[in-house]
């Protein structure tokens, strides 16, 4: 009888120890995913910087992406790039943004604010208040403007906290600032917001070769923005500086995402030309972590 017990008993045990076994198992290999993706995103954010670091005197743009153009006889020619390839078991992804087709919330004018504001369908009224704060948080004084807001409003909030009164480190900073909704800066379903035409990075010049038309306009007026988009459509890009913009840029936002057994990691990093070498510097490395298809 006692046998008979010991047997019904591991007859009872030995599927529960076979299941915790198999999800140990798939957990193990879940982890193992994991750390390669990670992996995989972290070389395809130097497989970027790789070619920031390349010999280039043009930076345009076409619908494949980002283009970085080489001196070539009496022309221009552009540098190879692969940023979707594959790489042992996994995939690697990544995209390279020029900071200078963007806005600098650091050195815009309050009418460069407000113009970028109105391209993107901010009303009047939510205007006047986000451009005046936005100044009244990267200044170094407690002074507010018409529409602005110092620490006596983000005090009297629900969750108080201070005025920045310093520059933007990073440009979701600005979620913090009066009147910016989430809506308004990552914009509706299908469109666009305010947060992708920004940027911390640079002196405020703009690569006319790869602002958007939004950009353009708010910088420049839409007059000469139409000038340069229909000369850049004339002739792919511009090799002239021209408006005061550049042809050409130091400044970049790489985003990698690593893939393998169904298990994404995405990797965000701002790098930097080094003006006195050839190197690429990191400005910033933020890991927005695991994704799943």
């Amino acid at each position: 009888m006692l046998v008979l017990w010991l047997l019904a008993l591991m007859f009872l045990i030995a599927p529960s120890f076979v299941y915790t076994m198999r999800i140990e198992s798939r957990a193990t290999s879940s982890f193992e995913d994991e750390a390669s993706a990670w992996a995989l995103a972290v070389a395809g954010v130097y497989m970027a910087a790789a070619e920031v670091s390349a010999d280039y005197a043009i930076v345009a743009s076409n619908e494949a992406g980002l283009v970085f153009l080489e001196k070539a006889g009496g022309g221009f020619q552009p540098l190879p790039s692969k940023r979707d390839f594959r790489l042992g078991e996994g995939t690697v992804s990544y995209r390279i943004e020029d900071e200078r087709a963007k806005v600098n919330l650091n050195t815009a004018t309050r009418g460069v604010i407000d113009e970028l504001l109105r391209t993107h369908g901010a009303e009047r009224t939510a205007r006047d208040a986000i451009a005046d704060s936005i100044i009244d948080w990267r200044d170094g004084n407690s002074d507010y403007h018409l529409n602005g807001a110092e620490d006596n409003y983000y005090g009297s909030l629900p969750f108080p906290y201070g005025s920045k009164d310093g520059p933007f480190d990073f440009t979701e900073e600005l979620l913090l600032v009066k009147g910016v909704s989430r809506e308004i800066f990552y914009g509706k379903a299908g469109e666009g917001g305010i947060g992708r035409s920004l940027t911390v990075h640079g002196d405020g010049k703009l690569n006319i070769n790869t602002a958007g038309g939004a950009v353009l306009s708010a910088v420049y007026g839409p007059g000469v923005a139409n000038e340069i988009l229909l000369k850049r459509e004339i002739e792919g890009f511009i090799t002239t500086r021209s408006h005061g913009g550049l042809v050409t840029s130091e400044f970049f936002l790489v985003t990698s995402t690593g893939e393998k057994g169904g298990i994404r990691f995405t990797i965000e990093a701002a790098l930097a030309k080094d003006p006195g070498g050839k190197e690429a510097v990191f400005l910033s490395w933020r890991e927005h972590g695991v994704g799943y298809e």
